[in-house]
């Protein structure tokens, strides 16, 4: 039986009564204790009556008793103060460091039949969801006030990337939101990539010639790798003399054309292309980049993200390749994904730390805006319902990975809803 499952059972009570010890005394559990997350008891502060007298203490939990003796608690003064040994087969009896012989409960001659089925066919599923069957028949409220946890669960999950960026480039912002911004450019075949090309970028320079903006291309493709030796279009070759004057003065380092990925990808994605339009954003709004990270409302954000590539790529993928004629707008789903995976994640991580009310917008913002479209969603709007924003699809997301898939349902508000029949 599982340890977990069985603190579950034991912190909402859900078993038959009156409980006995394994030497027949009576116990009335006035409080369960506090649950505690961290080595030591698994309960703190329980207060239990048994037979006569009130016990005021700890409660540990184990599959069988002498895994007591397995994780070393007989020499542990941490668990002295343990009223009460909970477990599932009472094989042994236990003793504390100071010879004290705790009360022992079995606990499995007093679970009730339902809880426990409903748990054992959540592990056992093969479903897509372990709880598919009973979803239906959960109280919406529930599954609503899930999601919402898994939204700002997955917003702090975010930003622990991004911390760490931040304590890589000693908290210079600017630095850190172009490295962001790119790799969210660069979508999810040439993320890395970008990412890469914005590491060995310094944002400075971007922000120096952000105003110039064939010189701010010339920097973005030279760093990228893409600018070679031997061009025919005037186009490229004005960029490849601009960087090579950059990278002679500023003691700049490409990354490898290897990097790229070219294959399967929609002409409007092209690293090429995404890379036009990154010096666009920039060229367009580097007087104002700090209002990105100060809650933008999703309205502001379209029109900064309303931009294009330059008119060489209306006709061209690849530098001297021509292809069929289309102005390479960044689509709205493009947007919205660069919103989502990026400005969402950077200006939540920065409100923490300097405006932690204003944290609470972000939420907000993800809410405004349409959901994502993926396999994850679609099969989710065909169990569950309608997924009706970014906010929810991202909170799908992250519940569907970080507690479905691992099976985590004792930790899931849906999976407790469906364990104790709510």
């Amino acid at each position: 039986m599982n340890e977990n499952f069985l603190a579950f059972i034991w912190k909402y009570r859900l078993y038959q009564q009156p409980l006995f010890t394994i030497d027949g005394k009576q116990i009335d559990v006035l409080s369960p204790g506090m649950e505690n997350p961290d080595s030591g008891p698994d309960f703190f502060n329980a207060r239990l009556r048994i037979d006569t007298m009130i016990w005021v203490g700890n409660v540990e939990i184990h599959n069988k008793a002498s895994d007591w003796y397995l994780h070393n608690h007989q020499s542990d003064p941490a668990f002295n103060n343990t009223v009460l040994h909970v477990v599932y087969d009472s094989n042994s009896p236990v003793t504390t460091n100071v010879g004290f012989i705790v009360p022992q409960l079995e606990l499995k001659q007093f679970l009730t039949r339902e809880p426990v089925a409903s748990y054992r066919r959540m592990m056992e599923t093969l479903h897509w969801i372990p709880c598919e069957a009973e979803l239906n028949q959960t109280d919406s409220l529930i599954v609503e006030k899930m999601l919402e946890r898994s939204l700002v669960e997955r917003l702090e999950e975010k930003t622990a990337y991004i911390r760490e960026l931040l304590q890589r480039w000693n908290g210079d912002w600017m630095q850190v939101f172009f490295i962001v911004l790119a790799r969210a450019f660069g979508a999810r075949v040439n993320a890395s990539a970008f990412e890469l090309m914005a590491q060995a970028t310094p944002v400075s320079l971007v922000l120096k010639n952000a105003d110039n903006l064939n010189t701010l291309e010339a920097l973005l493709f030279g760093q990228a790798g893409l600018l070679s030796e031997q061009f025919e279009d005037p186009y490229p070759q004005n960029l490849l003399r601009e960087y090579r004057y950059l990278k002679h003065k500023y003691s700049l380092h490409t990354i490898p054309y290897s990097c790229w990925k070219f294959m399967r990808i929609r002409p409007s994605g092209f690293p090429t292309v995404r890379i036009s339009q990154l010096a666009a954003f920039y060229h367009k709004n580097y007087r104002h980049l700090s209002s990105f990270l100060n809650a933008p409302v999703h309205e502001e954000l379209i029109n900064a993200f309303d931009i294009h590539a330059s008119p060489y790529w209306d006709d061209h993928l690849k530098f001297d390749q021509n292809s069929a004629c289309l102005t390479k707008n960044i689509g709205a789903d493009a947007v919205n994904g660069v919103i989502i995976n990026a400005v969402a994640n950077l200006s939540f991580c920065y409100l923490k730390d300097f405006s932690h009310e204003k944290a609470e917008m972000i939420p907000d913002l993800l809410y405004s805006m349409p959901p994502e479209n993926n396999n994850v969603t679609r099969k989710w709007n065909k169990l569950v319902g309608k997924v009706h924003s970014a906010g929810h699809s991202q909170a799908v997301l992250h519940l569907k990975k970080n507690y479905c898939e691992q099976k985590k349902c004792l930790n899931c508000l849906i999976g407790h809803a469906v364990i104790r029949d709510i």
